[in-house]
């Protein structure tokens, strides 16, 4: 009985390498169908990107040692190779991500330090419009008083100098302050 259930067992387990094999040669057969494509695109600049030469080093290495040792039983198939080689591929994929976020957000930060360049030269424009107004309403109210016109509008002036900090949200086009 012990046998029969060793036996099952190995059957059971051979299925499965087989499948995870399978599927293995098939995700390196895309990796490797994404190089030709690079190859083919970049031409000879994509032998001057080291990491991406070295990539598909791994990725060809990866490919052959699967075929080769694809009915290899035991430790001297290279499995331990295979796995550092894929950790190295998957962490490759992982950087290839994080800089892709890191290229645009460094855009967006770009994009919203030139938003924020303009609206503060926009706010400076509205300042020095407001100096001359109220240089102008001075120079209305002296004439007035030159003429013995009295005025209801009150003296008070905002005191030279102050500076407010405005806080400005850009999303999508719409301006809030």
């Amino acid at each position: 009985m012990i046998d029969i259930r060793v036996l099952e067992l190995r059957e059971t387990h051979g299925t499965s390498t087989m499948v995870i094999r399978s599927l293995s040669l098939t995700i390196l057969s895309v990796f490797l169908v994404e190089i030709g494509i690079k190859v083919y695109t970049f031409g000879l600049s994509f032998f001057r990107r080291k990491l991406e030469v070295f990539d598909s080093v791994i990725v060809l290495l990866s490919f052959s040692l699967d075929i080769v040792f694809h009915d290899s039983h035991g430790t001297v198939n290279g499995t331990g190779l295979l796995i550092a080689l894929r950790l190295w591929r998957v962490t490759r994929i992982l950087h290839g991500v994080v800089k892709s976020v890191k290229i645009h957000a460094d855009r967006k930060l770009h994009q919203e330090r030139r938003e924020k360049e303009a609206l503060e030269q926009e706010l400076n424009k509205y300042r020095d419009y407001c100096a001359v107004q109220e240089q102008e309403i001075e120079l209305l109210r002296g004439l007035l008083k030159k003429h013995g016109i009295e005025t209801s509008l009150p003296d008070k002036r905002p005191i030279a100098g102050v500076q407010m900090d405005v806080v400005v949200e850009v999303n999508e086009g719409s301006v809030a302050s």
